[in-house]
């Protein structure tokens, strides 16, 4: 079954989920269990969420960004902009995810995983973490800088790049990154 609720709606919450096709559940940064994640269920800092086989989750931000989880990914809210720190940093442990953020002048948003951080400043892309660590994003538009301790590369449009733990980020054309995760 799926639900959903309008993008239009404007929240006083971090984060929350606005669509639900399958299962997914959500954990809370103080909780050591998780439990079944809801329709217009509110997100905190350091809050997780994760979706099980054939299942989608949509969220949405306070700072209007759109996320959406394909099956079998973990996400933590690691903190959402605000009008004092402008950065709303996501940690997406394994999964896929595809983002759209329209971020404001000074508005960032990071999404890290295990093998490189994403800095996105208002682009559409899509991101896939294998459970090796190996990293692969893909712009569809604007830039994204994607970097690791080994270094960092900028991806425009119609570009891809892969990020392994401990190696350096590398750079591909959109077309050329459609296997690297086979």
């Amino acid at each position: 079954a799926q639900e959903s609720r309008g993008l239009g709606d404007v929240y006083k919450r971090q984060a929350e989920i606005i669509s639900l096709q399958g299962t997914g559940d959500q954990r809370a940064a103080s909780a050591a269990d998780w439990g079944p994640a809801k329709l217009a269920q509110a997100l905190a800092q350091g809050d997780f969420v994760r979706t099980r086989q054939a299942a989608k989750m949509a969220l949405l931000f306070a700072d209007d960004t759109q996320l959406r989880l394909h099956q079998n990914t973990v996400l933590q809210v690691k903190g959402v902009a605000t009008p004092a720190q402008p950065v709303t940093t996501l940690l997406l442990n394994a999964g896929r995810a595809w983002t759209q953020t329209k971020r404001a002048d000074g508005s960032r948003l990071n999404l890290e995983t295990p093998a490189a951080t994403a800095a996105i400043r208002g682009t559409d892309w899509d991101i896939s973490v294998e459970d090796d660590g190996r990293t692969l994003i893909t712009v569809l538009s604007g830039t994204v800088e994607f970097s690791n301790a080994q270094g960092s590369v900028s991806v425009g449009a119609n570009e891809a790049a892969l990020a392994e733990v401990g190696k350096a980020c590398l750079l591909y054309t959109s077309d050329a990154a459609d296997d690297l995760l086979c």
